[in-house]
């Protein structure tokens, strides 16, 4: 106290004691009211918050996440959700929405069932702009929409693999940052900060329990030189460990998709981008997919009035009123910048979009 005394008339900061709290660890209870008359704060347990976090030498319970599921809802009761196209929507998810339990990520594994409400979430904010939405107003699947764009994706962040590639980063500095706080903490505590002797251990953190998790990832992805002087990460240039190169590596599924990637580089607005991105997945509601969701649908084409069933084949390809306002619209330059290239494209390829696997 008397320290903080000589630091408060110092730099002017002085403690509110209101707002402080002391916990005792290993201290006889008799000696705990002496304590509490010298601090002036009354006596507080595990849990508690610090700089944000829970933190507990337990395992968290649900009423210790609820901030994180707090901060989502509040986030949506600021938007007029109804009002914002589903461009609007997916940009919202991928900058506010995914970033939020990004700093309980870091140090803390989240559990499933919070990781399954924040995408449930997030999933029916895009596809009906609102709290609650049912399987058939989901267009694509979420795992699908979780993907990277290169490989057919939405580039929304899958929480599950960032939260392995950020707890991983603790793993990293075991091995290549001999020198930190971090590394000599565990070090004194379990008398090695050798990764796999780690997880063997039974009596290790709760905390360093979840990041070992990432065990496989770190130990596959390090090069260690002959003599072990040098530790290198192989998935960037310079050897430094990145939780964005340990992502994309977790949720690499080996197979790029070239169409889907020409997507999002033309000159177009994102909710045109994203109109295309639906239609190369024969996800859009046409009259056949309407019936394949069990709602009302017509059995023929009501733009050309012709007997065959309104497809994304027919609509995009074989339909005569479609045909005629795609080539007056594109032809004159009205909608689409540069629609040579366009219309030379979709000429080049439109047989291997059509008859694409995933339609």
């Amino acid at each position: 106290m008397t320290v903080i005394s000589y630091f408060a008339k110092l730099s002017g900061l002085h403690i509110n004691d209101d707002k402080s709290v002391f916990i005792p660890i290993a201290m006889a209870e008799s000696d705990i009211p002496l304590v509490q008359s010298i601090l002036r704060c009354p006596r507080a347990g595990f849990p508690i918050t610090y700089l944000g976090l829970p933190l507990s030498v337990r395992r968290l319970k649900k009423i210790d996440f609820l901030p994180v599921i707090q901060a989502v809802h509040e986030r949506l009761q600021g938007w007029k959700q109804k009002f914002l196209t589903i461009a609007g929507r997916l940009v919202l998810i991928k900058a506010v929405i995914s970033a939020l339990p990004l700093h309980f990520m870091q140090v803390i594994k989240l559990p499933t069932w919070l990781i399954n409400q924040i995408d449930r979430v997030s999933r029916s904010f895009l596809w009906k702009g609102s709290d609650v939405c049912h399987g058939g107003h989901c267009l694509v699947n979420w795992e699908k929409c979780c993907l990277p764009k290169i490989n057919g994706g939405l580039g929304i962040l899958h929480l599950p693999s960032q939260n392995i590639a950020l707890l991983s980063k603790w793993l990293w500095k075991l091995q290549a940052e001999a020198d930190s706080v971090w590394t000599k903490t565990i070090h004194n505590l379990y008398g090695t900060t050798n990764l796999q002797l780690l997880a063997e251990l039974d009596c290790t953190s709760y905390g360093l329990k979840d990041a070992l998790q990432g065990l496989h990832v770190v130990l596959a992805s390090t090069n260690i030189s002959d003599n072990g002087d040098s530790i290198n990460w192989k998935w960037t240039a310079d050897g430094a460990f990145t939780t964005k190169s340990t992502y994309m590596l977790l949720r690499d599924p080996g197979v790029c998709s070239t169409f889907q990637c020409w997507i999002w580089k033309i000159h177009a607005p994102p909710k045109t981008k994203l109109f295309c991105w639906l239609l190369l997945m024969n996800r859009l509601l046409t009259q056949e997919n309407l019936e394949k969701r069990r709602w009302p649908s017509i059995q023929h084409c009501v733009l050309c009035n012709n007997s065959d069933k309104e497809t994304t084949r027919h609509l995009f390809l074989h339909c005569a009123f479609a045909r005629d306002l795609l080539e007056s619209t594109i032809g004159n330059g009205l909608i689409i910048h540069q629609a040579d290239e366009v219309i030379n494209f979709w000429d080049r390829n439109k047989t291997i979009l059509i008859n694409n696997s995933s339609l």
